[in-house]
């Protein structure tokens, strides 16, 4: 067995002992219908699910599409309450999934699920992803289950928006993703409030070998929570990770693109906008080999412009 791996079984087993407190709170079952499919959903008293169909709709299509272009597993990095699990249970849910999560209460209630409705095809991971195999601190501001703030990225954010943090293990996906058995990946989505960057930087190898699509969000210069802009300081960081994350999937053979509405933005550089509009954070990258093919499927759903023509539209 090797370091990582018996670090993540350590991990586990240590979770597992906490959380089982947890699931003698639950009181008894409801139900969630997606795409005419009823699920069985554990319930308890502070339940973090969310299985919202409603939920960024804009993606829909754009996962969609994925999956009828490329086979592989769908990695979702920051499962948090389940919103991207409830698209790939609509898509497709025969397909192997594994989820990242780090907060141990989100954990128990998917792995809860994923056991009364026998889906043995998903699983999830108590950890975070980063760009090294450890520890950090996970940073919250409501401290309930399923924080939709929390992040190990400490700096993203002004140090008094944060009221605590929890110690949590962390893995290069380089590193945890070959324990995991997986031969072939379509899609990796990455939602971890303002660490994307360490996400990405941790499996270089990954997308290089296996070139799954990515899905992922870089936040406005704009704190939505609080209804704050950031400080100068904090946007020229935000802004400077922005770019680091450009260079990295350029230098791996990716073309990016900024999904806005239902056009698909061709970007060189992400450049976050001081906005609280939450429809224009996410982001779509293309292995360069894909591009033509994929275009065309994607252009059934979406525009295509570049950075240019956008401008001039606005």
């Amino acid at each position: 067995m090797t370091k990582v791996a018996g670090l993540a079984k350590r991990t586990y087993w240590k979770l597992a002992k906490k959380l089982t407190k947890s699931k003698r709170a639950s009181k008894r079952q409801g139900t969630a219908v997606l795409s005419g499919t009823q699920y069985q959903l554990p319930t308890w008293q502070e339940s973090p699910l969310n299985f919202s169909e409603q939920h960024e709709r804009w993606l829909d299509p754009i996962f969609s599409t994925i999956q009828n272009f490329k086979e592989g597993s769908f990695l979702d990095v920051g499962v948090n309450r389940g919103q991207t699990l409830a698209k790939f249970l609509t898509i497709s849910p025969e397909r192997t999934y594994i989820g990242f999560e780090p907060q141990a209460s989100c954990v128990t209630f998917l792995q809860d699920f994923f056991r009364i409705n026998k889906k043995t095809n998903c699983r999830v991971v108590p950890a975070g992803l980063s760009d090294v195999n450890g520890v950090k601190q996970l940073f919250f501001r409501t401290g309930q289950p399923g924080d939709g703030t929390a992040s190990i990225a400490e700096a993203h954010r002004p140090a008094s928006f944060y009221t605590e943090s929890w110690v949590i293990p962390v893995f290069k996906g380089d590193d945890i993703i070959p324990e995991l058995e997986v031969s072939n990946i379509s899609t990796v989505k990455i939602d971890v409030e303002g660490a994307e960057l360490e996400v990405i930087k941790g499996m270089r190898d990954t997308l290089g070998a296996m070139r799954p699509f990515l899905v992922f969000e870089v936040l406005n210069n704009f704190l939505v929570a609080t209804g704050e802009a950031l400080s100068p300081e904090l946007t020229k960081y935000r802004n400077r990770r922005a770019l680091e994350i450009s260079e990295t999937l350029n230098k791996l053979g990716y073309n990016i693109y900024n999904i806005h509405d239902r056009s698909l933005i061709q970007i060189r550089e992400i450049k976050p906008e001081i906005s609280s509009d939450l429809t224009i954070t996410d982001y779509l990258a293309i292995p360069k080999e894909y591009e033509n093919e994929a275009k065309r499927k994607f252009s059934e759903y979406f525009e295509f412009r570049n950075a240019e023509q956008s401008q001039m539209s606005a």
